[in-house]
């Protein structure tokens, strides 16, 4: 929680929507480029100090240019002379863009200053070297006393007026030339022996704050006749060290600083005090905590291998229906498969006849639904046309006008369907398959573009998804990239039925995806194709491959708005993701992939976002919502609606899992109504239904000898089913409209 506030702060202190990193790295560093902030840790520092060093961090990032400035007229000057000198700089631009900085600064400096953080408290001011003393002036000045030579006091208003980073290179370059031309050690005490004969008025004296030649004040940031900020979109600003990756224990090497660059000096000049500093603030990371990963969503993705190609996948289904096991009466199995398949037809068309009356009843709701909605809408204006009928009326009416209606012209929508293909659907896969196809139908009379899209791990690979040099090797679906999501290389989306398809193939679409989902249940893997049983759970990757697949789908179809559906039973297996090998021990593997854990967050750059729960203790759960969340950000107009059929056992967990609660007026309302509806999911709108009430037919059917009682029964039965079926039609005609 403290990192969040502390980010946002820095946000804020920005004047961006850049990305905050937090890692264990000794100082923050900027990434132009990406506009990506990275702070360090400080666990150990109180909220004064973190907003103190967050301020001072922000300032850098702002104002200090990432540029190797330790060579030329500057390759004798020592860093520290350099850091000191652009701390005052970058405090002072701080305080003057944000005022209320300024108290932030005076007390967070207060603190450190009675922590000993420049280890100054058993010290002689006065016996400091000049660089010293400037830095605490510019530090901690309001705190103590602190003397300047009639020689330094120049140095010292220089340092408080200096506005770029030119200006702090020739200062810092001044200030070594003068201490080195002098020889000596640059001290008050020294100086004042030197000019023993000369007037005490002469002599150095006690800087004081207030009347100080100066024009900064040290603390308040105060300035006259000082210039506008520098451009905060100048190319020359921090930048970062780009591979930095996930490691767990980045340290500069000995005595350079991310700062300003450059080795640290070693000579006498050395600022100890900037070298407490920096040192200080590392003890202020907690060297125990774990290291946060950031991760992004794969921007190249082969998204024309992932999904397999409608017309190929039928055409691949329906071959196998049309083998000699089905069509060759000499083949041992023809009997019973042939007679198998006839039913399985048969059973297909009885039910697309039932179905036509909630598909019409779909169509009507529909129908009115976007009609009232066309008519909120509308519009009433006069025509300039008089209206005879009112011609008579003229004494004391005033409006003889026709009038006309205007409706505002609606949006054109279109449907993704995603069906989850996965082992644990064994049981309702055909029941939800049913529902599906209601969905589909009605997506065909009210001419509403759609694709079906099934996850699966199991889909045969072609000759072009194996490497040339090892055919048992598959490719990978993405360019491997440090710290990004990794898909797996089996992970395919089945394009299994499609608007685009002609009307007598969609039909053949139907029965085939009718026959997969009924011989699964039912028959096992021998009247399935190879390939094509139920797999593993990939909607994680799915919903990854959607950043692809939406805007392919709305640039194809035209549409304005889409709703993408997910059919599903449960819950997404994990997703990797890709981490840097060691080349020194796999010189031929520079990429693997690692789980995602409870140290990973999801970043997106284009977005400006970090998505903090990515992981928690729901850990399946937690992913999907966040990769949900994201997919929403990056597109806005796209409804995202989950259809997920629950089994009478998992109603109590699947209620708890999403809402947290399970109260006796939930337990009632589903016995009742056997759906509900599930907030805090994810997607913009979940139902949950029970399986029973999709395998229900709502078809009055009994027996010439029923009795009274049995009639009865079953007319109730078939009520009920019509009504909870007409409940799930009309929720969804609901979000089409």
């Amino acid at each position: 929680m403290k990192f969040e506030i502390k980010e946002t702060l820095a946000k804020l202190l920005a004047t961006e929507n850049l990305i905050v990193e937090h890692r264990k790295v000794s100082t923050a560093f900027f990434n132009v480029d990406k506009r990506v902030l990275t702070l360090p840790m400080w666990e150990k520092a109180s909220t004064l100090v973190y907003d103190l060093l967050v301020g001072h961090e922000v300032g850098h990032a702002l104002y200090t240019p990432n540029e190797d400035w330790k060579q030329g007229d500057y390759a004798s000057v020592p860093s520290s002379f350099v850091n000191v000198v652009e701390d005052a700089r970058i405090e002072k631009l701080m305080k003057r863009r944000y005022p209320g900085l300024c108290k932030t600064f005076y007390n967070g400096y207060q603190e450190l200053n009675d922590d000993d953080f420049f280890m100054v408290e058993d010290q002689d001011m006065s016996s400091l070297a000049f660089i010293d003393r400037l830095n605490l002036y510019y530090k901690i000045g309001a705190y103590h006393m602190i003397e300047f030579s009639s020689e330094e006091q120049p140095f010292v208003d220089r340092t408080g007026n200096a506005e770029t980073w030119e200006e702090v290179l020739q200062i810092s370059k001044d200030i070594y030339d003068y201490l080195k031309s002098t020889q000596q050690e640059p001290t008050p005490q020294k100086a004042k022996q030197q000019n023993t004969n000369k007037d005490e008025e002469q002599n150095s004296t006690p800087f004081d704050v207030e009347t100080s030649s100066s024009e900064q004040n040290p603390i308040t940031g105060d300035s006259e006749g000082i210039s506008e900020d520098a451009d905060i979109d100048d190319p020359n600003y921090k930048n970062d060290l780009d591979d930095l990756g996930n490691n767990s224990d980045i340290e500069m090497p000995e005595g350079q600083s991310l700062e300003t660059g450059g080795e640290t000096s070693t000579n006498e000049f050395e600022s100890s005090t900037d070298s407490a500093f920096q040192e200080n603030q590392k003890e202020l990371i907690d060297s125990c905590s774990g290291e946060t990963v950031y991760l992004s969503i794969p921007q190249n993705i082969d998204i024309d291998r992932i999904v397999v190609d409608c017309e190929k996948l039928q055409n691949y289904i329906s071959d196998f229906y049309q083998s000699e096991k089905f069509t060759d009466p000499s083949v041992s199995s023809y009997d019973y498969n042939s007679s198998v398949l006839a039913r399985n037809e048969l059973s297909y068309r009885k039910y697309k006849k039932s179905a036509i009356k909630g598909v019409n009843y779909l169509v009507k709701e529909f129908e009115m639904k976007k009609s009232a909605d066309a008519y909120s809408r509308s519009a009433v204006s006069k025509t300039g046309v008089l209206d005879c009928t009112k011609l008579h009326t003229y004494k004391f009416n005033e409006d003889l006008f026709k009038k006309v209606t205007i409706l505002p012209e609606g949006k054109n929508h279109g449907l993704v369907f995603v069906l989850d293909w996965s082992g644990s659907m064994h049981n309702v896969i055909n029941d939800t398959v049913k529902q599906l196809l209601n969905l589909l139908w009605f997506c065909k009379k009210v001419n509403i573009p759609f694709e079906v899209y099934a996850f699966t791990y199991e889909f045969l690979p072609s000759e072009d998804d194996f490497e040339s040099d090892d055919k048992k090797t598959l490719k990978e679906i993405q360019d491997l990239k440090e710290d990004e999501l990794y898909l797996h290389k089996s992970f395919r989306l089945l394009n299994i039925l499609s608007h685009t398809r002609s009307n007598s193939d969609f039909e053949n679409d139907c029965l085939n995806l009718w026959r997969l989902s009924s011989f699964t249940r039912f028959y096992g893997t021998e009247m399935i194709p190879l390939g094509l049983n139920l797999s593993g759970t990939p909607l994680n990757e799915t919903i990854v491959a959607l950043h692809k697949v939406l805007p392919k789908f709305i640039q194809n179809t035209g549409v304005d708005k889409v709703n993408t559906v997910f059919l599903t039973d449960g819950e997404s297996n994990g997703i990797g993701r890709v981490v840097r090998m060691s080349q020194e021990y796999f010189p031929e593997r520079p990429f693997s992939k690692l789980n995602v854990g409870s140290n990973c967050q999801l970043r997106d750059f284009k977005k400006g976002r970090t998505y903090k729960s990515f992981y928690d203790h729901e850990w399946s759960t937690s992913v999907t919502k966040t990769l949900l969340s994201n997919l929403k950000d990056n597109f806005p107009s796209v409804n995202f609606i989950s259809y997920r059929v629950v089994e009478s056992r998992d109603v109590s967990h699947v209620h708890w899992y999403y809402t947290g609660n399970y109260s006796n007026s939930d337990k009632k309302k589903w016995s009742k109504e056997r759906s509900a509806i599930l907030n805090t999911t994810g997607y913009d709108a979940m139902y949950a239904i029970a399986s029973t009430s999709l395998n229900q037919s709502d078809d009055f059917e009994v027996a010439e000898d029923a009795t009274t009682a049995q009639i009865r029964a079953a007319f109730k039965k078939s009520l009920k089913s019509k009504a909870a079926n007409k409940k799930i039609l009309s929720s969804f005609a609901t979000i089409v409209a």
